[in-house]
């Protein structure tokens, strides 16, 4: 095997980095001598990888749902919105209700004391200024107009609105937010790679002069980068590999992604032809946040 082409490299995917990582932690043990450097260069960017691994997850699935934090707030929000405005049509229409004159009456009440302008001065608040608006207009009815809510046939809408507000509280709770951003999964992968690079470098480094170790600990990075190259020639994307299997999950998965450069100070006039080109350095390091 020779080290020049491991100086111009497909990124790896995450996933397939893990896959390596673990395919050179078996390898060890039948180094010929102990290399405890190493070990912990490899124990380092595993640990890494499989945490970049997890935020990519977590950032993948918390895409198709509501999270917690200030994206849950948004969804709670525009739901209370919704019912303070169905409560004041609510209103409205028994305000016009001459038939039921005590209903009318404790309509009329209603609106004026909660919504005499509409919902919009509600709406329009802050999300912190909104939640405390909405606590003390709950405290109100309870305190003074509990027999107003249920003349009005109001019940099912104020417990509504009761639950929508004890959400919006734990949606604003700042030890609520767990939620990954994608500047934090971009930064975790970028780590990654870096150790993952650094492990590289150690074993073309050490296992120079016996190439046959080199190729021993480095078989299943050479396979992954022929398949990536293959990947590439027919979708111009690198692919998602299960980090236990390295195999691809999805053949139509993937991001374009620029190589990283590992610069390995070695002899530069060895054959530096391989069985794939490098991606254009053009290419985007990740893909467009959603």
């Amino acid at each position: 095997m020779q080290i020049a082409p491991f100086s111009e490299m497909y990124q790896m995917s995450i996933g397939s980095m893990v896959f390596c990582l673990k395919d050179i932690i078996r390898q060890m043990p039948n180094l010929p001598q102990p290399n405890p450097t190493l070990q912990a260069r490899i124990d380092t960017a595993l640990a890494s990888a499989q945490k970049a691994n997890g935020m990519r997850f977590n950032w993948n699935v918390q895409e198709r749902q509501v999270t917690k934090g200030r994206g849950g707030a948004s969804e709670t929000d525009n739901t209370i919105d919704k019912t303070l405005t169905a409560t004041d049509k609510h209103l409205g229409a028994l305000s016009r209700n001459g038939r039921r004159p005590r209903r009318q009456q404790m309509a009329r009440e209603l609106k004026s004391v909660f919504f005499p302008n509409g919902v919009r001065p509600l709406s329009g608040l802050s999300y912190e200024d909104q939640l405390a608006a909405l606590e003390v207009m709950l405290q109100r009815i309870d305190d003074e107009f509990a027999d107003h809510i249920v003349e009005c046939g109001m019940v099912v809408l104020i417990d509504q609105l009761r639950d929508l507000v004890e959400q919006f509280a734990e949606d604003l709770d700042v030890r609520q937010r767990d939620e990954v951003t994608f500047d934090e999964v971009r930064a975790a992968e970028h780590i990654a790679r870096e150790d993952f690079d650094h492990v590289l470098v150690t074993i073309l480094a050490d296992y120079r002069p016996q190439p046959e170790v080199r190729s021993a600990l480095l078989a299943q990075v050479v396979d992954q980068q022929e398949r990536i190259a293959a990947h590439m020639k027919r979708n111009g994307t690198i692919p998602n590999v299960d980090p236990n299997t390295g195999e691809v999950l999805d053949p139509d998965s993937g991001q374009p992604v620029e190589p990283p450069v590992v610069d390995t100070d070695t002899d530069t006039d060895i054959d530096t032809d391989t069985d794939a080109d490098p991606v254009d350095p053009s290419t985007e390091d990740d893909p467009v946040e959603a």
